[in-house]
């Protein structure tokens, strides 16, 4: 819950990225139109701060990211950037976001290691799973289903998941430092690629 932390901080800006949800109450839409009322400028980005900021955008709070511009330009659904991680610190993750492995996908397509409807049929099945059954061993299945003969492309997908993809992260980075965020988008086939020359880096 966000209260107790303006409470405990009642002055600043409030920068919205992670929250839990099930087994915790999410943050909820009124604490943060509360926050914007009080004149707090309330940036989101990652996942649930990106799913509130699409949101409520037209409250005032604002976006920051390439998650919440895939969220906001192509109506990705909220499960996309939802994980399960462990109970306790540093509650490691146990599953993968769908939008992290469209991000892979992007990678390996641009370097010729899968084609277009290699692509779809990965999301495809990824998607169609509860986001809680999406681990790093069941999307990996999935690549080597669709891409039988070629373990390089298995072993890419694991590397691009392992860290060079993941956007969330990324953004976050990139917000830190002050710099632009990626700018990314998603082709028909369902991938996420840089919009930029310099990948999913800032430049």
């Amino acid at each position: 819950m966000l209260a107790p932390l303006l409470q405990d901080h009642p002055s600043g800006r409030v920068i919205l990225v992670d929250g839990g949800f099930y087994h915790e109450y999410a943050v909820d839409h009124r604490e943060i139109c509360a926050a914007l009322r009080d004149g707090r400028e309330v940036i989101g980005l990652g996942s649930m701060g990106a799913l509130r900021a699409v949101e409520l955008r037209s409250h005032g709070m604002r976006g920051y990211g390439a998650v919440v511009e895939l969220i906001g330009r192509y109506g990705l659904y909220d499960d996309e950037v939802m994980l399960l991680h462990g109970a306790e610190p540093p509650y490691r993750p146990v599953t993968v976001p769908l939008v992290e492995v469209r991000a892979a996908l992007g990678h390996l397509l641009l370097a010729g290691l899968v084609d277009a409807d290699d692509v779809a049929g990965v999301i495809a099945e990824i998607a169609g799973l509860w986001f809680a059954d999406r681990s790093m061993p069941r999307i990996l299945q999935a690549q080597q289903r669709r891409t039988p003969g070629r373990p390089q492309a298995v072993e890419a997908l694991r590397n691009q998941l392992q860290g060079p993809a993941l956007l969330k992260r990324i953004d976050l980075e990139c917000l830190l430092a002050g710099s632009p965020p990626p700018a990314v988008r998603m082709l028909p086939c369902g991938a996420v690629v840089p919009d930029s020359p310099h990948g999913f880096e800032p430049a």
